[in-house]
């Protein structure tokens, strides 16, 4: 006997009725007072319509399926697809055209234009004619978005990748070694933190410092330094602010932007090689540069060991990693 598939999806009419409804209130509310809340509200509204409307199935292969369109906007950035599509509104560019300009075959091309367009990445007018999209054109072709997606790919994805390795290997347990992670693990690397395993792939680190700095352009920073009252730090003469893991120094230079009046010293704390790189955001003028490995020193501004805070970072289930990622 044949195996039967699931049952037929027939969601209730009334309940996408009321769902619909919300969303038309939200909307409403929104047009008559438009802010970043009542959007996210819009927002979810839609979603949950869109969930209620998809089939356990679909819901499945849909997220099944992601991890090709990250790969396939992750080659679309490598042969340059969103960089040769016109920037006019309105224009396209044929498929050959296409490939052309991406140094590519015209089946390549397809395979992956394709797949960007049928996910509403690009846009495709007519057959085998591709234009940028309103979210491609006013995000995806800036290089910094570009690079923040080469790393998103080519190191946490990877890590996501082998992550039924790892856990076989390490147990299934919230990682708590900051030298055998699941991106280092997947790099084939063991014994190693993340930061110096990046220093061996120096594309992934320029595209890591990249997505730091889009994190600061997009407001992360600006987000974080607001819920803070940084002026009540001012003390003259002494040290009232040490970033540690602060990278090129986005955060500090937001909190001087926002409170001039700050009297004391700022020290900005990092690996030595990330504060040896070129174009910081800060000058060594404004703030003191200190090299610092938070996890394997004592913190040399205070002579404090930071053990405590390497355990809370890599210890916290599920939120571990996330956290020693914004600690830049």
């Amino acid at each position: 006997m044949p195996p039967t598939g699931p049952p037929p999806f027939q969601p209730s009419a009334e309940h996408l009725s009321s769902l619909a409804a919300e969303i038309s209130t939200a909307t409403s509310r929104y047009a008559s007072s438009p802010s970043t809340q009542g959007l996210q509200k819009v927002q979810a509204a839609t979603e949950a319509l869109q969930l209620a409307a998809t089939s356990p199935t679909d819901f499945l292969f849909n997220q099944t399926f992601q991890s090709h369109v990250n790969g396939c906007i992750r080659i679309a950035v490598g042969m340059g697809i969103f960089d040769n599509l016109p920037q006019e509104p309105g224009k396209s560019v044929s498929l050959p055209d296409l490939a052309l300009r991406c140094n590519s075959t015209e089946d390549f091309v397809l395979r992956i234009a394709r797949t960007l367009a049928a996910t509403h990445i690009i846009e495709s007018p007519s057959r085998f004619e591709y234009a940028h999209s309103l979210n491609s054109r006013g995000v995806l072709s800036q290089k910094n978005v570009q690079l923040s997606s080469v790393y998103m790919t080519d190191i946490k994805v990877a890590g996501l990748a082998r992550c039924g390795d790892y856990f076989e290997k390490f147990g299934y347990k919230s990682p708590d070694d900051p030298k055998n992670s699941p991106c280092v693990f997947a790099k084939g690397y063991q014994d190693m933190d993340f930061f110096d395993m990046l220093k061996e792939f120096p594309t992934q680190l320029t595209a890591f410092n990249a997505s730091m700095a889009m994190t600061a352009a997009m407001g992360g920073v600006i987000e974080a330094v607001n819920t803070y009252p940084f002026d009540e730090l001012s003390e003259e003469g002494k040290t009232v602010l040490v970033d540690v893991g602060g990278g090129k120094g986005q955060t500090l230079a937001e909190i001087k932007r926002l409170h001039p009046n700050i009297k004391g010293k700022m020290v900005l704390q990092d690996l030595k090689w990330v504060l040896e790189e070129e174009n910081p955001v800060i000058s060594r003028d404004e703030v003191e540069f200190v090299p610092f490995n938070f996890l394997e020193e004592e913190n040399p501004v205070r002579g404090q060991s930071m053990s405590g805070l390497r355990d809370r970072i890599f210890n916290m289930p599920t939120l571990g990693f996330p956290i020693a990622y914004r600690l830049r």
